[in-house]
């Protein structure tokens, strides 16, 4: 009888635990959160949360941020009651006066890491303008430009271009480059759907390393493949959308446009990829 009054006891006390507490009333721009979480706030807007339930309490609502005050205000303001106002000032070419001011974009660092918080108020750069190295506004596609000499235009090769702004350049090895605003040197560089060969030449992008691939003779390939000369990554039941560079492989036998390579070696439609039998042990 004793163990029944216990167990009897123990069922109440978890039905007590688990009772959703009653909700009280929230402040401006709040709500009640029975699985509260962790909370953005001004000084922290990107907090790392897991989806552990912390006791339930009054959270900001969705676009609304907590400042050091303990009250929720819209996160695009965050800070900006604290900062003093500053009476707008003349500002220069292409300049704009900005009472919250945050981190400034410029040549140098054309995509910054910005936050909530508001700067002293000053002048910025105006919206398609980045500040350059002596301190001026300038359209982001001249970034750099007019620090660098000009340079008469020289003769260039077959497929190729004078370019007094140079950048980095799209090369077979390395097609897609991480590019910035700064200009480089002038120099020659390949026309708009060119990239430049391990041998220096500009050639057809899709043409890229064909020409230094020897040729070899047709094979037997098998049911759903043919011959490529150029070979390339290849698409397979395991990684049906594979990385692929422009760069030519071995000639080798590949799957028909439509068919993937199956989990035993032979090409199969893609769509019965999930219907090979498990091979057995």
């Amino acid at each position: 009888m004793a163990f029944q009054k216990m167990i009897l006891l123990a069922v109440l006390f978890v039905g007590l635990s688990l009772a959703e507490v009653p909700q009280p009333k929230c402040g401006l721009n709040e709500q009640w959160v029975q699985c509260a979480t962790c909370e953005r706030t001004c000084a922290n807007p990107n907090p790392f949360c897991t989806y552990e339930c912390k006791p339930p309490r009054c959270m900001c609502k969705e676009g609304y941020l907590r400042n050091s005050e303990g009250i929720c205000i819209p996160g695009d303001s965050c800070y900006a009651q604290n900062a003093p106002s500053v009476s707008a000032q003349s500002c220069g070419i292409n300049e704009q006066w900005v009472q919250c001011a945050t981190c400034e974009r410029t040549c140098a660092n054309p995509n910054p890491f910005c936050t909530y918080e508001c700067k002293p108020a000053r002048c910025m750069c105006k919206n398609g303008y980045l500040r350059n190295s002596k301190g001026v506004c300038i359209p982001q596609n001249t970034c750099g430009a007019q620090n660098v000499p000009s340079v008469p235009a020289q003769t260039c090769g077959k497929n190729e271009q004078w370019v007094q702004c140079a950048s980095c350049e799209r090369t077979c090895a390395n097609p897609n480059p991480f590019c910035t605003y700064e200009c480089k040197p002038a120099r020659c560089m390949c026309k708009n759907g060119y990239l430049r060969n391990s041998k220096g030449a500009c050639i057809p992008q899709n043409t890229c390393g064909i020409q230094n691939v020897p040729s070899q003779p047709s094979h037997a390939c098998g049911i759903h493949e043919r011959w490529v000369e150029c070979a390339t990554c290849e698409r397979s039941c395991q990684n049906p959308n594979p990385i692929c560079t422009y760069e030519c492989k071995p000639a080798r036998c590949m799957c028909d446009a439509g068919y993937v390579r199956g989990y035993f070696g032979v090409c199969i439609p893609e769509a019965a990829c999930g219907l090979q039998p498990s091979s057995s042990r």
